[in-house]
């Protein structure tokens, strides 16, 4: 398991984005557990938009995740983890072919 790392700046900021490769279930796996940390984050109550990303959705045929992964997981995340007030966005982006690479950042 990767422990995420909030640097002290993380007390004044107004958004998480999270970035998994669509192609490693592994980087997928991090993510949940990085929110499951998240909880323990003094901010975590505060309003805090977390955008999970996932990348390389270019890459079809090697995909891992699937679409329906992914929301059952931010469903199921926001029931465990108490935070169906807050907004949990997803996208999925490629940078090789500039898909949805400036959604994530909107």
């Amino acid at each position: 398991m990767t422990t995420i790392r909030i640097p002290s700046y993380g007390r004044i900021v107004d958004g998480i984005m999270l970035l998994f490769d669509l192609t490693n279930r592994a980087s997928f796996v991090d993510v949940c557990e990085w929110i499951q940390q998240l909880q323990d984050w003094p901010n975590w109550h505060r309003e805090v938009n977390v955008i999970v990303v996932g990348t390389k959705c270019d890459l079809r045929k090697k995909r891992v995740v699937s679409v329906e992964d992914v929301n059952k997981f931010l469903l199921d995340t926001a029931e465990q983890v108490n935070c169906m007030h807050r907004r949990i966005a997803h996208v999925e982006t490629s940078a090789k072919h500039n898909v949805n690479v400036d959604l994530a950042f909107d």
